[in-house]
């Protein structure tokens, strides 16, 4: 049973995929509205483990970049282990130009082969994922012209999402 329903989440994350490539064009919104659809989407259970400290600024990015960070929040919570709380923040650091939208754990860390993966851009028999997440938010973040960087440490896991920022004058 566990294993059947991996696979069907599996496909749930590539029918999103599927979604989100089919959508060339970039949005401008308010982080905030795409925060508004994670917390509405996440189980109060585990949005109970997420600090939000964001600013309020616009974003130019996908149409579903609410996928990515929802993504990005409910990894953190599941591969969490040890005896600590479970903590997740997410922030921005905002200048002129951009908005770094940064998703930060006190999980194990991220293992380097599964953002390796990502780096090169491709998949082969040796050097995998272990699932499909990650391309999700990879490809979104892609479809938005932005950046994407993990660093691990000891205390956890920080992704970063950099992208543009709408001419300033455009902010809410």
């Amino acid at each position: 049973h566990t294993r059947s329903m991996k696979v069907v989440d599996q496909a749930a994350k590539a029918r999103k995929i599927e979604t989100v490539l089919s959508y060339a064009e970039t949005d401008q919104r308010p982080l905030e509205e795409y925060l508004s659809k994670v917390k509405q989407n996440m189980p109060a259970e585990l949005l109970s483990c997420v600090s939000f400290a964001v600013d309020d600024v616009v974003l130019d990015a996908h149409p579903r970049f609410d996928l990515a960070l929802t993504e990005l929040i409910e990894n953190a919570i599941s591969h969490h282990s040890g005896e600590e709380p479970i903590a997740v923040r997410v922030t921005t650091d905002v200048s002129p130009t951009d908005v770094t939208i940064i998703v930060e754990d006190n999980g194990p860390g991220l293992p380097p082969s599964e953002f390796a993966v990502l780096e090169a851009g491709e998949e082969t028999d040796l050097e995998h994922g272990s699932g499909i997440g990650l391309w999700l938010v990879y490809w979104i973040v892609s479809r938005s012209n932005g950046t994407l960087s993990v660093q691990v440490s000891d205390s956890g896991t920080e992704v970063r999402i950099t992208l543009n920022r709408p001419d300033s004058t455009s902010d809410v």
